[in-house]
């Protein structure tokens, strides 16, 4: 019964913080802490340190107990994480001869309950945070303060005769309130990653007591007492596994993990950017093509070609003969019937023609007035976004063909060269666009729904080696 309610408290104080520390950083507007909580559940040896013990590093028989708890994890970053940790179980010793004399052929048993707050730190991450082994086990140091209940017999190692005790009635035969002392843990563990959001433990931690009452022996020369608790635990991370802050790499945090929703955001806009060109490709193999593709300028001089022709014939095509008279008469039926049959085939060629120009004109999504212009990319400096004056006739190139073409759309692609960082490049090429962008709506009074915006950062390169050329902003007509 004592364990069931132990379990429920130890679950209850687990949740109620949990609930808390979410709801807090719900308030503050923040990410989700979902991704930095865990909770674990462990069981192991309880040794207890004390004067009733036989020898001093190892136990003998009757001294080994065990006992379980519970642990609510909190990750402040990849190294620091803060516990609220509780612990019950059962401790023991026994003596038959103390050294240099004193009492001998004692034994005790007490029974704990044990609350503490702990920190810990990442050894391997502090030291070496690039360690490929990183991203699967954790080395670790703790500390922490807490309180200890507990409840202790000091009886006769042969006879069972009742000495002394804590927690007690005055005879040993009723349970009373409980003794509550402080705690102090130290410690160290490793855990490894079991699964996608499992973690095994194996951490040893030694609890000083800020007593010497844990086997009910005291003496003022006595050091305090102390017990070792070795557990294995398993753990459950909440949140996503791949942005879990406890098995982050430190020097990818910025901000105390604000990266977390900057990596998420990079991530779809990476599985975008894998549809788009899944997209091009079709467009590619479909055969679709852009409106400076070369058969459109074959296909309207055909067309004009058989326009002309076309009025030749209608010029010299006699629907009648002037007779000596004056008067008029048909010419042969035969001759007319064929000349208007040829025209007709060559009329109906010409819309065919015509329709053809239109269907690849639609699957290109444009629409313009005469020849499709060569609208020349606009250039940047290094790590700047700002259009000079050079680049500024570029705009204004693209700003007349979209007023000579008010149906048109163009889409602003910007650029960048591999100077900084894949992220830092995929915001400088995103204002490189937006400059366009609001070049023409503010200066040239384009509508913005005729713009799009889309930017690559340095992975779509013109040359490996002019970075110059890289630094740029295309118009693509839509």
């Amino acid at each position: 019964m004592k364990a069931v309610k132990f379990i429920l408290s130890a679950l209850t104080v687990v949740l109620i913080f949990t609930s808390n520390v979410v709801s807090a950083q719900e308030k503050l507007g923040k990410e989700p802490l979902i991704d930095k909580l865990s909770i674990s559940a462990n069981f192991g040896s309880m040794l207890a340190y004390a004067d009733v013990r036989q020898y001093d590093f190892y136990p003998i028989k009757d001294e080994r107990k065990w006992g379980f708890g519970a642990v609510a994890n909190y990750q402040i970053s990849p190294i620091v994480s803060f516990q609220l940790q509780g612990a019950m179980g059962k401790v023991a010793g026994i003596k038959r001869t103390f050294r240099g004399g004193g009492v001998a052929n004692l034994k005790f048993e007490a029974d704990i309950y044990d609350w503490s707050a702990n920190a810990t730190i990442s050894l391997n991450r502090w030291w070496a945070p690039n360690l490929k082994i990183n991203e699967r086990v954790n080395v670790y140091a703790m500390a922490g303060a807490g309180l200890i209940n507990f409840r202790t017999q000091l009886r006769g190692l042969y006879d069972d005769k009742f000495i002394k005790s804590f927690g007690y009635s005055e005879k040993g035969t009723v349970k009373e309130k409980m003794t509550t002392e402080l705690v102090y843990p130290v410690g160290l563990g490793i855990k490894v990653k079991a699964a996608k959001k499992i973690d095994i433990i194996l951490e040893s931690q030694l609890r000083n007591i800020y007593t010497d009452k844990l086997d009910a022996y005291v003496r003022t020369t006595s050091f305090r007492d102390k017990y070792l608790y070795t557990f294995v635990g398993v753990s459950y991370r909440f949140g996503k596994q791949e942005s879990h802050m406890e098995w982050m790499n430190p020097k990818d945090v910025d901000d105390g993990g604000n990266k977390l929703a900057l990596d998420e955001a990079n991530k779809k806009i990476d599985e975008l950017s894998k549809k788009l060109a899944e997209l091009e490709n079709k467009n590619k193999d479909a055969g679709q093509v852009g409106p400076n593709d070369p058969r459109f300028a074959e296909l309207d001089q055909k067309i004009e070609d058989i326009a002309k022709k076309v009025a030749d014939l209608e010029n010299k095509a006699p629907v009648a003969v002037t007779n000596p008279d004056g008067g008029q008469q048909p010419m042969d039926l035969a001759k007319l019937n064929d000349l208007n049959q040829r025209i007709l085939d060559l009329d109906n060629k010409n819309k065919e023609l015509n329709n053809r120009i239109i269907n690849m004109q639609s699957n290109t999504n444009v629409t313009y007035t005469g020849s499709a212009p060569i609208l020349v990319a606009v250039f940047f400096e290094v790590n700047k976004s700002n259009i000079d004056k050079v680049n500024e006739e570029r705009v204004a190139a693209a700003a007349k063909y979209l007023l000579s073409n008010p149906s048109a759309k163009i889409e602003l692609v910007g650029h960048a060269d591999k100077t900084g960082g894949q992220k830092y490049n995929e915001l400088l090429s995103e204002r490189r666009a937006k400059a366009v962008q609001k070049s023409l709506v503010d200066d040239f009074g384009i509508d913005a729904s005729r713009l799009s915006i889309s930017y690559k950062g340095y992975t779509e390169p013109l040359s490996k080696n002019n970075y110059d050329v890289n630094r740029r902003v295309d118009f693509i007509l839509k």
